[in-house]
Formats: C-alpha cells, structure tokens, sequence
C-alpha cells in the first residue's frame, strides 16, 4: 500500500485518472525531457560532449564563452541521463502543473542564469572543479530546493533503518544523491548552485521583485496546442480554465492564470466545468488531520483540490 502511494504521488499525483497522459499540464517538461535526450544522441555521435562541459580554464584563456550556454543543454553520458531523467522528469512535471507553464519557463531560466553567475563566482575565488561535466544540473537543484521546502511527508514513517524512521520523500533524495555525486564536484557544485539560486529566486528579499518577471505567453503557446483538456481542469479554488493549472503553493512564483475572456467564451468554460468532486475519505482526512492540522481546514482543503491529498497538504502548509 506504502509503495502504491509512493508512485501515485511521484509519478500520478493522487486524483489524477490514469487514462490521462502523463505529461497532460506539463508540456515544457516534456519539451525538455524529449529535447535533453535527443541532444544527448546528437553529440554523442558527433563526439562533441567534451566542447559542452563549463571548463573554466579554457573559458579563459580561449575565450569559449559558449561554454556558458551550452553546459546545461544535456547530460554527459548514458547513466547520467538515464538516472538524471528519471529524477528531473517527475520534478519539472509536478512543479510545472502548480505554477504553470509560463511562470514555470520564466523560473528555470532566471535559475539558470543565476547558477551560472554563482559558478564563476565560486570558480573565481573557490574553485572546486576544474572542468564542471554538462547537464541541467542547476534546473534539478532548483527542483530539489522546491520539493525539499514544500512538498509534505505523507508518510513519515514509510520504512526504517538503523532505528531512523525515514518517510517516502527520502527515496528521491537517495536516486538525486547518485546524479548529484556521479561526477564528484564536478556535478555536486551545478546542483548546490542551483539549489541556491533557486532559495534566492523565492527569498522574500528578491522573491517581490522577480515574481514581476514573467516570459511572454506566446513564448510557449505552441508547446500545448496538442493538450487543450487542461484548459477545463480545475484549479485549486474550483475554478475552471487557464492552462496554468496550479500555482506554487507559497504564491510567489505563482501567479496569472489564463481563463477565458469575454461573455461567451466564459460561459463556455462554465459549461466545461466538471461536477463537483464527491467527499473526502476518513482515509484522506486522517492522514492530512495526523499532520496537526485542523479537520475542519483539511475538509475544505480537499474540496478545493478534488480531493488531492498532496495539493491539499500544500494549501494547509502555505496557510491557503
């Protein structure tokens, strides 16, 4: 049952039908996932993976400024794509739904130029690698910086070991402790650096400012045209339209919602609109009511997220 609920909530959150694609209010994920494999096989058959890793000696001294660009296109080798796939994946599709794929765009790439900086700063006055190896790195870290602060424990005791209880989330941990350590500094110093823009990006200090940064919708309008169900999925209040599905349950990478324009086009989001959901399960309640919350929060909290157990647990800990 433990294992069950481990992959629902990674790989199909709680309340999402399984006929659905996997990558329905994701397609930037998807773009990204598809675009960091097919990269992969095209240099590795051209043999240029070692003109893509962020060598700071030869950024210098040849003036390869590329290298500051192309060192998060895509992974160094086979295993580090696969493993680093199969834990970047999951993490876009899942923060992609909950702030949308424009705010989710906009994020990624403030994060990446932000870890760059962080890089050649660290590079400059501490330099711990000599050649950092190539791969989204600092997307993953920033990743990591959201799951860790704001995804809930479901289960705190999921297994135990050595006398320590460890819950479901410590699996991820454990397959993106094996991404971040496979090349030594060489990958640990991209996904630390990430992780840190990515807390700057959401500190309050910059947070009110960045969150005015948004990439242009049009930007990415073309990579959805082939998902138009999202467009009727519901929000977490209930209501219907946007293809920016959720937002970031502490709101400030949140934001903007799409949603139909006009008299017509509202009433015809109306009409999408799906029935309510039915009430939530003890089971659903008690597991949310063990957390410390209220039952009176954690019933309303369910019905605002068709009953997602997860979502929910993000509402009640933001204070939504």
């Amino acid at each position: 049952k433990h294992i069950a609920t481990m992959a629902s909530s990674v790989f199909a959150p709680p309340g999402t039908p399984a006929h659905q694609p996997w990558f329905l209010g994701a397609p930037l994920a998807r773009t990204i996932a598809i675009g960091t494999a097919l990269m992969f096989v095209m240099f590795e058959t051209s043999k240029l993976h070692a003109d893509l890793s962020l060598d700071m000696d030869r950024l210098a001294a040849d003036g390869e400024i590329y290298r500051l660009f192309t060192c998060n296109l895509t992974f160094a080798t086979v295993a580090e794509l696969i493993m680093g796939l199969l834990v970047l994946t999951p993490l876009m599709r899942r923060y992609e739904r909950e702030m949308g794929t424009t705010k989710f765009g906009t994020y990624l790439l403030l994060v990446n130029v932000a870890s760059t900086f962080l890089e050649l700063f660290l590079s400059a006055f501490y330099p711990l690698a000599e050649v950092r190896f190539s791969g989204p790195y600092p997307s993953l870290g920033a990743l990591l910086y959201l799951y860790h602060v704001y995804a809930p424990r479901l289960h705190p005791k999921f297994f135990g070991m050595l006398g320590f209880d460890f819950s479901e989330k410590s699996l991820t941990y454990f397959f993106v402790l094996q991404v971040m350590l496979s090349g030594g500094w060489g990958t640990l110093q991209p996904v630390l650096c990430g992780a840190l823009a990515g807390y700057l990006i959401q500190s309050p200090a910059l947070g009110s400012i960045l969150s005015r940064v948004e990439l242009p919708d049009a930007l990415f309008g073309w990579l959805d045209r082939d998902v138009p169900q999202v467009v009727s999925a519901r929000r977490p209040g209930g209501q219907p339209g946007g293809t920016q599905r959720q937002r970031l349950a502490p709101g400030r990478m949140g934001g903007g919602g799409g949603g139909f324009g006009g008299g017509g086009a509202a009433a015809m989001a109306a009409a999408q609109q799906p029935p309510p959901p039915p009430p939530p399960s003890e089971e659903a309640i008690g597991q949310l009511t063990e957390m410390g919350f209220e039952r009176q929060a954690v019933i309303r909290a369910l019905g605002q997220t068709d009953n997602n157990v997860e979502a929910a647990a993000n509402r009640l800990l933001a204070g939504a």
